[in-house]
């Protein structure tokens, strides 16, 4: 399996930069905007931008892969991009930038794998992609709801500030509203560690 093309994103809603090299640097990609820790590469697949018949950064995706069934990666999964090591986070959800492709609906499961960078490294187009290690790390949910559950069962300690909660577990930052009510919704454990701004006026 290679690297068959490698893109940036620089800002949120900008167009994707296809280049010949990415260079990670503190667990984050050179020239893109900052990513959440859970969400620092999405990586797809040839078949899958073939499936959709799209061209490469049509999904919002950092690498292509060219012969690799996305689908056989699953979280927890590490693995290499030239001299880069990747943990698999989860299934990266179809979101308002891809509505245009297909409905989202249609789209669950078929955009590609989120994941975190464990080393620095370089990684240029046509390096070698390789599955190192299956399931080395816990497995992180898809649903948003269930990754907050996750994070503050399994990650906090003592307390969090809300924002952080859903920056660290790969959640959009705009359901801060929200998030009071999604806890209550699905009866969320340590629903009492979550700390909001207006609780500190």
């Amino acid at each position: 399996m290679k690297v068959s093309h490698l893109l940036i994103k620089p800002e949120t809603n900008s167009e994707m930069v296809e280049c010949d090299l990415i260079t990670i640097n503190n667990l984050q990609i050179v020239g893109q905007k900052l990513s959440q820790p859970l969400r620092s590469v999405l990586i797809t697949s040839k078949s899958l931008l073939d499936y959709w018949d799209i061209k490469p950064g049509a999904l919002r995706e950092n690498i292509v892969v060219d012969d690799i069934n996305i689908s056989e990666l699953q979280s927890g999964d590490v693995v290499q991009a030239g001299g880069v090591q990747i943990r698999i986070t989860f299934n990266c959800e179809p979101c308002g930038k891809v509505v245009h492709i297909a409905n989202v609906s249609e789209m669950v499961k078929k955009r590609g794998m989120l994941g975190s960078f464990l080393n620095d490294g370089l990684i240029h187009v046509g390096d070698n992609f390789s599955v190192v290690e299956k399931n080395k790390y816990e497995q992180i949910p898809d649903e948003y709801y269930s990754r907050i559950a996750w994070y503050l069962d399994k990650k906090v300690v003592g307390t969090i500030m809300a924002t952080d909660l859903l920056w660290n577990c790969g959640v959009a930052p705009g359901l801060i509203r929200a998030l009071s009510r999604i806890m209550e919704k699905h009866h969320m454990q340590g629903k009492d560690k979550v700390i909001f701004a207006k609780d500190l006026q």
